[in-house]
């Protein structure tokens, strides 16, 4: 998976459903171990007699940010009046 240039890892995650941030030299080996990991899922799911593919809602975007990306955050005038302190 190493030879694979960033347009076709990019590629290959997309087809496993999962949307991959940028591939740049820092990331790069998170994205080839996620795809490791994707298709070690999907090989799972053919033995066990599951033939779905992923789900097309993957993110990269793990549990935890998702869960800040949903957070309601006070408005404005509350932090002008004084409400919230650092």
């Amino acid at each position: 998976m190493a030879e694979l240039t960033d347009a076709e890892l990019r590629k290959e995650l997309l087809a496993l459903g999962y949307r991959p941030g940028p591939i740049t030299a820092t990331t790069r080996k998170v994205y080839i171990k996620k795809l490791g990991c994707l298709r070690a899922e999907v090989a799972a799911a053919r033995r066990s007699g599951r033939t779905a593919p992923p789900s097309p809602g993957r993110s990269s975007a793990g549990p935890l940010q998702q869960l800040v990306f949903k957070a309601e955050f006070p408005s404005w005038s509350s932090w002008k009046l004084g409400h919230f302190r650092l």
